[in-house]
């Protein structure tokens, strides 16, 4: 008999605690947490849209030249939506994240395609605009990472830091995974095989090969505006790779 009290007794004490506790998480308002306005859901589902289009549709994202010279260039489209997903999920979602990261991806992806690169080639050659002594153009050449190309390059490698940083997907740690195909009809095809660490790496060197720590953003032009942005990207690398890039020296 006394057993059966004391069974009846804890059971009686379980739904007390069970009650009290649901007395206490109804107290909970979602008006309380971080949501998304009407008009910061429709930036979240245009930015979507345009992750979700096939490779080499461009549609809604059209420039003022074919050239990719621009501000509305296909590579500043890309990264600057990377950059709203990753404040958005990190601020309002932060529960919720295969959206953002499945869009991220393809963004990277599309960064890739030769249509977000297509300008270099003609831009490297140089111009009297930014070199008034030139007295030719030089050769140019195609490979948009090695030098020089801190408007492309300084995107890329922050959107593979955010995505490593947020996603902990490693898949473009590995060498070759961002691969960059040139392919004209009347020209040799070329291939040009990166990865997350091989960027960073690049970037790092051309800002300490310089004594004023800069990389240009076209041939014999610095910014600096547009250097914060690897300068970012390398604050995140340091962090998930223990390196210290961002700061005096390297490990």
């Amino acid at each position: 008999m006394f057993v059966w009290i004391v069974g009846l007794f804890i059971l009686l004490l379980f739904i007390f605690l069970l009650d009290a506790l649901y007395v206490e998480t109804t107290d909970f308002k979602p008006e309380d947490y971080p949501s998304l306005s009407d008009k910061e859901m429709g930036h979240l589902r245009s930015a979507i849209k345009l992750a979700d289009q096939l490779p080499g549709d461009w549609s809604y994202m059209g420039e003022k030249e074919p050239g990719q010279e621009h501000m509305e260039a296909y590579r500043y489209q890309l990264a600057f939506m990377t950059y709203f997903l990753a404040l958005v999920q990190y601020h309002k979602t932060p529960a919720y994240r295969e959206i953002y990261q499945r869009a991220t991806d393809k963004f990277i992806q599309k960064m890739l395609r030769k249509d977000a690169g297509s300008y270099w080639p003609e831009v490297s050659k140089k111009g009297k605009i930014y070199d008034p002594d030139l007295k030719e153009f030089g050769p140019g050449w195609v490979d948009h990472i090695k030098d020089q190309n801190i408007m492309y390059s300084g995107h890329l490698l922050p959107m593979l830091s955010i995505y490593k940083m947020l996603y902990r997907d490693m898949k473009y740690d590995a060498p070759g995974s961002l691969t960059f195909v040139w392919d004209w009809i009347r020209a040799v095809r070329q291939k040009f095989e990166y990865g997350h660490k091989s960027i960073a790496e690049i970037i790092y060197e051309q800002f300490m090969e310089n004594s004023y720590h800069s990389i240009c953003c076209e041939v014999n032009v610095v910014f600096p505006e547009w250097n914060q942005h690897p300068i970012l990207g390398l604050m995140l690398y340091d962090h998930d790779y223990l390196t210290n890039y961002s700061v005096t020296g390297r490990v």
